[in-house]
Order: C-alpha cells, then structure tokens, then sequence
C-alpha cells in the first residue's frame, strides 16, 4: 500500500519559493519582507504575509474510491500591507501595487512544484486606515491560493 500525504509544509516553501527565489519573477518583489505565520508590524513594511488559512473537503469531489483517497482544497492566505506617510490614497495605491506583483508571482507555477495538481487565485479582503495621529496610513489586501491535492492509502 502506498500512503501520499498533502504535503502542506512543501508547498508553503513552494509559494516562499515563489515569492522569493523564483527567477520568471525576479526583482517583483525586491525590498518586499516575505514572511510566514507572522504579525505584521511598521518595521518590515512593506510585506507579504502567507498563512495557512482554510482546507476544504468537497463532497462534489469525493468519488467512489471514498476511503483510500480523500480530495483536498488547501487555502492559503496571502495579506499583502504598505504604507504612506503623505496620504491614504497613496498607501492605497502602493498596496494596489505591490497586490498585482504578488499575484503575478503566485501564478508562475501552478502546481506548487507538483504538489497540487493545480491552484487558483481567489479574492480577499482588503482594508486601509491611518495610526491614532493620523500621521501614518496603511492599507492591506489579502489574496487566496487554492492547492487542489489529495491524501491517498
């Protein structure tokens, strides 16, 4: 019997990979903290934060070999964060554009180094605000990549 696990810690290296080392997508990202499970805070902005968000297990998927293969939709969360010290709308538009860099570099390989069988770029939230003073302004947005695995026995 041959066990194949979802591998969630390689494909977390994957998308760091992705957003870091990946040469289709060199320089997108330089100056940019990439960070994993972390809490943001003013010193390393701006800054790409993946989490492990969400995985689903959908019943339209599980087929009639229920029991020895369970099909998987893993989540992850990227949170992309920049700010301004001048004005709002432009920590909106460095996030704006620091938000499409990010993307493009998640979609350059779609099968997380072939532990998925293929991803997808959902939408997320998006938030702005300015620090008790007003002095400083930030803004975030979240994107989700979806990883279509399995676990087989």
């Amino acid at each position: 019997m041959t066990l194949a696990l979802a591998d969630y810690n390689g494909m977390l290296d994957a998308i760091r990979d992705n957003l870091t080392n990946n040469p289709l997508t060199a320089g997108l990202l330089r100056g940019v903290h990439v960070s994993w499970h972390g809490e943001p805070n003013p010193d390393m902005l701006p800054c790409a934060l993946v989490y492990l968000h969400d995985r689903r297990i959908p019943v339209r998927k599980q087929t009639i070999s229920a029991g020895m293969r369970t099909d998987l939709e893993i989540v992850f969360s990227v949170w992309v964060l920049h700010y301004s010290l001048n004005s709002m709308d432009e920590a909106v538009r460095l996030r704006n554009d620091l938000l499409a860099r990010v993307d493009a570099a998640l979609m350059s390989d779609r099968t997380l180094g072939n532990r998925a069988r293929g991803v997808w770029l959902e939408a997320g939230n998006m938030v702005s605000g300015a620090n008790e003073q007003g002095a400083a302004f930030s803004a975030g947005a979240e994107t989700r990549l979806v990883a279509d695995t399995s676990t087989t026995l």
